[in-house]
């Protein structure tokens, strides 16, 4: 869980993406680690009681996957509704104020018309 912590605030430092790729990748794998480390937790806990065990192993992957869904789904809405506000945005100061967009990736034509 350390890895994890600690990736975490390399990413809220990172300054360029080149580091923030390399903070998200520690990321991954301290929570690749915490995975196993929960179910083996599970087992140690219950190890005299299978049916006991049984059940919470499965609780954990059950509320595992609910918790994924509903993640994706909170994310493709949260960063669906940042995109079209964007686009709104940048249509409306066009329409507005039509003036060059600014340069994205070192090329940016004027005749560029939103």
């Amino acid at each position: 869980m350390f890895i994890f912590c600690a990736a975490s605030v390399g990413c809220g430092f990172a300054g360029t993406a080149g580091m923030l790729i390399v903070w998200r990748v520690l990321q991954s794998v301290g929570a690749a680690t915490m995975i196993p480390s929960s179910l083996a937790i599970l087992n140690q806990s219950f190890a005299h009681m299978p049916d006991i065990r049984a059940r919470a192993v499965g609780l954990r992957t059950a509320g595992s996957a609910i918790l994924h869904a509903i993640s994706l789904s909170v994310y493709v809405a949260v960063a669906g509704t940042f995109v079209l506000i964007a686009l709104i945005y940048l249509k409306l100061k066009a329409v507005i104020k039509p003036y060059p967009l600014p340069v994205f990736c070192g090329y940016c034509p004027s005749e560029i018309i939103l």
